[in-house]
């Protein structure tokens, strides 16, 4: 069994707003279908297994942030930094092209990982 989701969007808001404007969209298209199951099927010992921050994101407005690296190399820097901080990501890679495309952080508290992002642009802007 092949499974797949499939997202639209729409090219005036692309040409509106931006790219990383939609991106950010994109990521909300995403992820709320499972978290509206999630919300409507977790039960309260399922949701204690999640922590503090995610719980909060998963009930609330799915605030998100869409930055952009030059390269490879930045993007294996800022893994680095998350990493030796104990910043939990997931990575996703590409598997047509078998490489590193992007990552994602979990939700956390905006003040506890905004200083790995000041020095960075917002996609697109």
């Amino acid at each position: 069994m092949f499974v797949a989701q499939y997202i639209v969007a729409r090219r005036d808001i692309i040409e509106k707003h931006g790219f990383g404007f939609i991106a950010a969209q994109l990521c909300h298209a995403s992820v709320a279908p499972v978290s509206n199951q999630l919300r409507v099927n977790f039960s309260q010992a399922a949701a204690a297994l999640l922590d503090d921050d995610t719980r909060a994101w998963l009930n609330g407005t799915f605030v998100k942030y869409v930055y952009e690296v030059h390269d490879l190399p930045g993007l294996l820097g800022l893994t680095q930094r998350l990493d030796a901080d104990g910043i939990k990501y997931a990575s996703i890679i590409e598997s047509k092209i078998g490489e590193l495309t992007c990552i994602g952080l979990k939700p956390y508290n905006k003040g506890r990982v905004a200083p790995y992002f000041r020095s960075m642009k917002l996609l697109g802007g």
